[in-house]
């Protein structure tokens, strides 16, 4: 095997090729070829606003394994794989999904029950277990932040989510996934039929001034958790739907997201969760002179989460949005410009293999 490897790392607003070494693996550890990475915003908001600079970048990817480390007993060379790894981590430079050879934990790793086809069109939505590379690389950090998001707890019988963005990506996979739980669904996003009409939940449009009272009403008042998973808007609408008669979550992907003003009188039974991914792979996740909030919770109990977050997959049939197809890790930048007006579809890089 070649002992170097090609690793796409931020420099001043950019991402270029870096050849680094391919180091011996970990006991716990697999080696993986990829085959196909996504984008998502956290990768060009990184790079454009220089918060890693020297560091790897990506998080999703798919592939097929070459190696395996002494103490993995799970996989083998051969499987189709597939997850999400820690990319634009300062303290670890060579960490990031947008390379050709990848070394990640085993227990961070979807391990496919069935090989992997490249896709040969870009618009279709999965009917349950990714059956295409690139759809099983669109889904590692939408199901992992989804986990964190409504870590470990189950709703009572009647409990109602709302999902703010329900066509993004994570937002597509989180409605699944509080449906699963046992949730009632309501999705609020701009009208988009044919995205929304395949989870099978309650939708209401997010530019209707009257949403909010809609959702409390199709609810009953029962909305108990709530995500944000566009982190534009402010949080006073979704705020005004959350039950006050118990204990309710507003769970946002925004880091320095906070209620609104008031918010004690007005419902003091809502708590602010701020949602991490980052928090599965790091105790503390640093981006430029900020240190993001720690989640002890998660960070210990992270084996666990992929347990769960692994049943959500090949269980209950996660689905995932379109793929829009680019193609060679070289046309990144590419990538990144789609991924900003992207729509209802996930931007996903197949490498040039």
């Amino acid at each position: 095997m070649t002992e170097s490897r090609e690793l796409y790392v931020a420099v001043g607003g950019k991402v270029i090729p870096w050849q680094v070494p391919i180091r011996p693996l970990a006991p716990t550890e697999v080696r993986v070829k990829v085959h196909s990475v996504a984008v998502n915003p956290i990768d060009w908001k990184t790079v454009e606003n220089n918060l890693a600079d020297g560091a790897g970048q990506g998080n999703d990817f798919s592939g097929v394994v070459i190696a395996v480390g002494t103490d993995v007993k799970d996989y083998k060379q051969g499987d189709t794989v597939a997850g999400a790894v820690a990319g634009g981590d300062v303290d670890n430079p060579e960490n990031g999904s947008f390379t050709n050879i990848l070394t990640v934990d085993r227990k961070y790793l979807f391990k496919l029950p069935h090989s992997l086809s490249k896709s040969t069109h870009s618009w279709h939505i999965s009917d349950g277990i990714p059956v295409t590379f690139e759809q099983a690389a669109s889904v590692g950090l939408a199901i992992d932040t989804t986990a964190v998001a409504f870590g470990r707890s189950k709703p009572e019988k009647g409990e109602w989510a709302l999902i703010y963005g329900v066509t993004t990506s994570t937002g597509f996979v989180a409605a699944q996934y509080a449906r699963n739980l046992g949730y009632s669904v309501i999705g609020v996003s701009a009208p988009f039929p044919e995205i929304i009409d395949v989870l099978g939940i309650e939708s209401l449009d997010r530019n209707d001034p009257e949403w909010p009272e809609k959702a409390k009403k199709l609810a009953g008042d029962k909305i108990t958790f709530a995500l944000d998973c566009v982190t534009k808007d402010p949080l006073d609408k979704i705020f005004s739907t959350l039950t006050k008669e118990q204990p309710a979550v507003l769970a946002s992907l925004d880091p320095g997201a906070s209620l609104p003003e008031g918010h004690e009188s007005a419902n003091p039974k809502v708590t602010l969760k701020p949602v991490l991914y980052f928090n599965l792979f790091q105790k503390v996740k640093k981006l430029g002179s900020l240190a993001l909030p720690e989640n002890p919770e998660v960070y210990n109990n992270s084996e666990a989460y992929f347990d769960i977050i692994n049943t959500q997959l090949f269980k209950n049939q996660i689905r995932t949005l379109p793929i829009t197809i680019v193609h060679g890790l070289d046309k990144l930048e590419e990538a990144f410009d789609l991924s900003k007006k992207a729509r209802g579809t996930k931007i996903v890089v197949n490498l040039k293999i």
